[in-house]
C-alpha cells in the first residue's frame, strides 16, 4: 500500500483548525460575557427611562385635585413576584409601615397618609404595572439579598414633604417631592461583585409636586 502524501500545507492546515477551535473555546465565554453585560447595561438605561416616567405621572397625579381612583388599604399595594416567600412579601408590607415610622429612615413625615396621597399611590403603581406587568413593588424593606428582588426589577413610588408639615395648619397645600425608586439585578455585571460589591444597581429619580394636598386624614 502506497503510504500518503502528506505535505508541509496537510500540517499547517491541522494546526490552523486547531487554533481556531482553541481561539472557539476560549472567546466564547468572553463573547457570553459581552452579550450578558450589554443586556445589564441596556436594562439599565431602559429602567432609567422607566423610573423617569413613573414618577414625572405620579407628579402630575399629585398635582390634580381629586384624582379619580379609590382609596386603597395601602398594604394591598404589592406586586410580589410569582412563588416568593411570605417573609419578602411582608417585607414589601412593611416597607409602608416605615414611611409612618418616625424612627425609620423611610419616614415620610406623618404617621399617616392622607385619603389623596393613597389615591395617588394607586395610580401610581398602577401605571408601572400598565407599562410592565412583571415589575414587582414596593420593594422589599428590607434587602437582605440579591434574592429578595427574585430576579425581577422591583420599583417603590414614596414622598417626602419639603417643609415640615403643621397638623396645626392641614388645610394648607404642602409641597411634596416623589421618587421612584428601582432596583435591577445584574447578570453579566455580577461577575464583578469581588471588586464592586453589587449584586444589584439602584435607580432613583425625583419630581416636584407643588402644592400637591393638605394633610387632612
Amino acid at each position: 500500500m502506497k503510504a500518503p502524501n502528506l505535505t508541509s500545507k496537510h500540517f499547517l492546515y491541522g494546526y490552523s483548525r486547531g487554533v481556531n477551535i482553541i481561539s472557539a473555546v476560549l472567546l466564547l465565554p468572553i463573547l457570553l460575557l459581552l452579550m450578558t453585560m450589554t443586556f445589564d447595561l441596556g436594562r439599565i438605561y431602559l429602567n432609567t427611562i422607566f423610573a423617569k416616567e413613573v414618577v414625572l405621572t405620579t407628579a402630575k397625579i399629585a398635582r390634580s385635585t381629586n384624582p379619580a381612583s379609590e382609596v386603597p388599604d395601602m398594604f394591598a399595594i404589592v406586586n410580589p413576584v410569582s412563588g416568593e416567600s411570605s417573609s419578602i412579601t411582608q417585607n414589601r408590607e412593611d416597607f409602608w409601615a416605615h414611611q409612618l415610622d418616625s424612627s425609620h429612615s423611610l419616614y415620610h413625615g406623618l404617621d399617616y397618609f392622607t385619603s389623596k396621597e393613597l389615591r395617588v399611590f394607586n395610580l401610581g403603581y398602577g401605571f408601572i404595572a400598565s407599562l410592565n406587568s412583571s415589575v414587582a413593588f414596593p420593594i422589599p424593606s428590607p434587602i437582605n439579598s440579591v434574592d429578595d428582588l427574585g430576579g425581577k426589577t422591583n420599583c417603590s413610588i414614596s414622598f417626602e414633604f419639603l417643609e415640615t408639615p403643621d397638623p396645626l395648619i392641614p388645610s394648607k397645600n404642602y409641597d411634596r417631592l416623589y421618587t421612584c425608586r428601582c432596583e435591577i439585578p445584574l447578570f453579566g455585571l455580577r461577575i464583578f461583585n469581588a471588586f464592586t460589591g453589587m449584586e444589584y444597581l439602584t435607580v432613583t429619580q425625583t419630581a416636584y409636586a407643588y402644592q400637591s394636598g393638605d394633610i387632612s386624614p
